[in-house]
């Protein structure tokens, strides 16, 4: 099986343009995506992350003690 790895940005949300891989049209592949070990990259996401849970959990009143 060839492999080809490549790194790219996401331009617009859901959206992924990759150029000039070295495949044939027509030809079928399988897409792996997995984010970039960029230490910044990992700290913008585990802030989002985290203020998400924030925000779910402010919202979330089953823990609520009467």
């Amino acid at each position: 099986m060839q492999t080809f790895s490549t790194e790219a940005t996401i331009r617009r949300e859901g959206e992924l343009h990759l150029q000039h891989i070295p495949f044939h049209p027509g030809e079928k592949v399988k897409i792996i995506i997995v984010p970039s070990d960029d230490k910044e990259n990992a700290q913008v996401r585990q802030a989002e992350y985290d203020a998400f849970m924030k925000g779910y959990a402010e919202g979330d009143n089953i823990y609520d003690v009467k």
